[in-house]
């Protein structure tokens, strides 16, 4: 069993924690060697790419064991099927298209818990994820951010977050959602306009 897949994720002030690791090793190479069986070269990659798919992965879902179940899961997938990646380069966007159709799983149950009136869990205000040290201001702007996101809808979000948060650009946001560039760019524009009405447009400046 990998070394990565025996950790238990408990959120990015612990396991996130270590994927601040700087490796030498391009992700390419590492690739072929994870391919090639080479354990150490497999836990590299997780350790250096952990950290933004978590981040991604919370802001979408805004749920913190939701993210930490998809990250799992997201790896476990990548790492069963990394030889069919046919350019090592691109790891890391392989990696966030995989992660962004495991979301999609997680809000197609929700979807099914709302329609059948299932109990779920409550999602955590971004306010309230906040540090101790945030100063109320910056508290009051979480909390408009965490409304204009929830007005999204996944579609939005995602092409919204990968954005401006991931800051990709258009072409890259193509390819890890697999959508035409129109679509995204209208998404983004429909995602923009909402987080507009909460704030203004100082927050796209």
């Amino acid at each position: 069993m990998p070394l990565w897949s025996k950790t238990v994720m408990t959120g990015p002030k612990s396991n996130i924690a270590l994927a601040s690791t700087h490796l030498k090793h391009t992700d390419a190479e590492l690739v072929r060697r994870a391919i090639d069986g080479d354990r150490w070269a497999e836990e590299s990659l997780y350790r250096a790419h952990v950290d933004d798919i978590y981040t991604y992965c919370v802001r979408m879902l805004r749920h913190q064991t939701d993210a930490e179940d998809v990250v799992q899961d997201t790896f476990v997938q990548a790492f069963a099927d990394l030889d069919t990646l046919r350019d090592p380069e691109k790891f890391k966007p392989w990696l966030m298209r995989i992660a962004y159709h495991r979301m999609h799983r997680v809000f197609r149950r929700r979807k099914y818990r709302r329609m059948f009136f299932l109990s779920g869990r409550d999602d955590t205000p971004l306010d309230e994820q906040a540090t101790s040290e945030s100063t109320q201001e910056q508290r009051t702007e979480l909390a408009l951010l965490d409304a204009a996101i929830a007005q999204m809808s996944p579609e939005e979000r995602a092409c919204w977050i990968l954005r401006y948060f991931e800051k990709y650009r258009i072409r890259e946001i193509v390819r890890v959602t697999g959508l035409s560039r129109n679509t995204v760019k209208r998404r983004i524009a429909a995602a923009k306009s909402t987080v507009d009405s909460h704030f203004g447009e100082r927050f796209h400046e």
